[in-house]
């Protein structure tokens, strides 16, 4: 499948190598400045593009590059941690949309630091949730959702360790999932 990896986060790095070595093609690398407590960067992105031969963008003005994306005829965008909403417009270049992962039980946590959030909040578990994105923030319909447990000894590192293993294999099953007949995605 042709692929789109859009936003920050050594997940979705560590994502857009295993699709790779998953026989899927990428199109386009978008990403945008980090954060400086990140573990992987821009450059990082940038290294596996050149290594790859993958056009690489990086900037938070995706919603004012349509017709330069519009060349790739990507059939699916994954994506996490973008600095902006993205725009429908952007979404309909997609033949299957945007998916994107969300550290959080949605639609109870939305936005950022949702593992920090339930910790905070004293739940019994933290949600790592695909959902296809739309215009609204972490509002489109849900692809699937596990759920890890959590307690008072829970750390947060803990909780990036168990989406370090889920989120690639998540966004593989989607890759796989999605062509099938029965594919269907549930509403928030």
């Amino acid at each position: 499948m042709n692929v789109a990896i859009i936003g920050r986060t050594h997940f979705l790095l560590n994502t857009a190598k295993k699709i790779l070595k998953n026989g899927h093609q990428i199109s386009f690398i978008y990403t945008c400045k980090s954060d400086t407590y990140y573990t992987a960067h821009e450059k990082d992105f940038r290294q596996l593009a050149k290594k790859n031969r993958i056009p690489f963008y990086c900037d938070n003005k995706i919603n004012k590059k349509f017709n330069i994306l519009k060349k790739y005829k990507t059939e699916i965008g994954l994506s996490m941690n973008y600095k902006s909403i993205i725009d429908k417009k952007i979404i309909s270049l997609f033949k299957y949309g945007i998916f994107n992962s969300h550290p959080g039980d949605l639609p109870n946590y939305k936005g950022n630091a949702c593992p920090n959030w339930a910790i905070l909040n004293f739940e019994k578990k933290i949600g790592l949730t695909i959902h296809l994105m739309n215009e609204k923030l972490d509002s489109g319909p849900i692809f699937c959702k596990i759920y890890k447990k959590i307690n008072l000894n829970t750390y947060i590192g803990d909780i990036y360790n168990w989406m370090e293993k889920n989120i690639p294999r998540l966004f593989l099953k989607l890759l796989k999932d999605i062509k099938k007949k029965n594919f269907y995605l549930k509403k928030q």
